[in-house]
């Protein structure tokens, strides 16, 4: 029987982050995937739909032909960076299906492993709730949009959660006729009223049909089309159906005997993401906190400074930057207006139009907005973006928040000019000089 340290169940974005830095600061460590290194953000998911997604804003009449020509050095090149994460002689990895023995033995093609600490990162997958089941030909899921080998004349893409937009924008860029469908009230739910809007005309204008507020009540093969049966209008007829963000989590045999604890799949973890049994660890997706790659990085890295008594703040959700990386793009940190509402926390808004700026109007694409949210003693507790290319803008506004920054402070700080900072010092001005905002309970707004 082999002895690690800590054994890493799951190589995507957030196992593989936990295996190189343990390995890097000494841990003997075994990392263990069934598929390819990099899983569903790396290899089937977001990394790849960022790229193409990043492909059309830069080549505003680029072809899939031109896409198809440049991908597969652009394949090699992630497979490089994986590679390079996980050069240390302290790291083996093994390839294939296993399942736990006991808290702290585990068996992989018939080869025994034993270690002192278990990390599970296996991660989701996209399921079909309805009677046609996925099969890669007619119900897709975003794995197959990034294969680009066979692009369909017309598809729906069921849930506007953040991904259905993301595809819906790389489909339509790729000259398919495109449909999004969101039961809820609207695509992006969740978001600002304004936000949801901002990204709806895009896609409207760019032609994605968009139906929204409505109930589907089955999908259905039919000869080589798929019917959509709602319970609330007529059926609609399609050449392929791609079903995204309706997921469930892995599972590794031999999880439910050693006693881990879960509901609907999802793992039970504690602020430090311990499971119930006490030397095993859950992170990213598999563990329901969040659906996002920063956030799975994250946990794991907290889960590596715990293992090496390192302590850290509890995290806060709030404060971690998010993105939707649609033409017209979101990007924040904090509160936004909607959770304010919900909340009943008091809140000051200011709002500046890129393009009401000198740095707007130097740049080709100044549409958009910055908006600042403050509380009634004029911290900083939201600050969201909505234009193209704003995700680019927003990774360290979350120390903005943290440390509880002051409106004034912001307005006394230089900024280079013309740049999309003096919307983000105009907004804050207005948030500072206007009337609080007050909710007492979730109806309000």
């Amino acid at each position: 029987m082999k002895k690690y340290d800590v054994i890493v169940i799951g190589g995507g974005i957030s196992g593989i982050e936990a295996a190189s830095r343990l390995a890097r600061e000494g841990k003997k460590t075994a990392l263990i995937e069934r598929s390819e290194l990099g899983g569903t953000a790396v290899i089937n998911g977001a990394l790849k739909i960022k790229y193409i997604l990043d492909f059309f804003k830069n080549n505003k009449d680029g072809t899939r032909e031109e896409l198809i020509e440049i991908w597969d050095d652009k394949l090699l090149d992630l497979e490089k960076i994986i590679s390079l994460k996980l050069e240390h002689d302290n790291l083996d990895i093994y390839n294939g299906e296993g399942k736990f023995l006991s808290e702290t033995s585990f068996e992989i093609n018939g080869e025994l492993l034993d270690t002192d600490i278990f990390i599970i990162s296996i991660g989701t997958k996209t399921v079909s709730p309805y009677t046609a089941k996925i099969d890669g030909k007619y119900i897709l899921t975003h794995e197959n949009t990034i294969e680009l080998e066979e692009i369909p004349n017309e598809i729906a893409i069921i849930n506007g959660g953040i991904y259905g937009p993301e595809l819906a924008n790389i489909y339509v860029n790729l000259g398919v006729r495109t449909t999004l469908i969101d039961e809820n009230q609207s695509i992006l739910s969740g978001e600002d009223d304004d936000h949801i809007d901002a990204v709806r005309t895009s896609l409207i204008d760019m032609g994605v049909n968009i139906i929204e507020d409505t109930s589907i009540k089955d999908v259905i093969l039919e000869d080589d089309k798929v019917r959509l049966s709602f319970l609330d209008s007529e059926d609609l007829i399609y050449e392929k159906i791609l079903i995204s963000d309706i997921k469930e989590p892995n599972y590794i045999e031999g999880m439910k005997e050693i006693g881990i604890r879960s509901s609907n799949g999802y793992i039970f973890v504690n602020e430090s993401f311990k499971t119930n049994v006490e030397n095993i660890y859950a992170i990213g997706d598999v563990n329901g906190i969040m659906n996002m790659i920063n956030i799975a990085t994250e946990q794991a890295n907290r889960v590596v400074d715990g293992i090496f008594d390192i302590k850290r703040e509890r995290l806060s959700y709030e404060l971690l930057p998010r993105g939707v990386f649609t033409e017209m793009e979101i990007a924040g940190v904090g509160y936004q207006e909607r959770q304010c509402q919900i909340l009943g926390l008091p809140y000051k808004l200011g709002k500046c139009y890129i393009n009401e700026t000198w740095g707007g109007w130097t740049k080709v694409c100044n549409n958009g907005f910055i908006k600042v949210i403050l509380d009634y003693e004029d911290n900083v507790i939201g600050l969201w973006t909505v234009g193209e290319n704003v995700t680019e803008y927003i990774g360290f506004f979350s120390l903005i928040i943290e440390n509880k920054t002051k409106a004034k402070a912001i307005l006394t700080k230089l900024i280079i000019s013309p740049s999309i900072y003096e919307a983000v010092k105009e907004a804050t001005y207005r948030a500072m000089v206007s009337d609080v905002h007050l909710h007492n309970n979730m109806f309000d707004h």
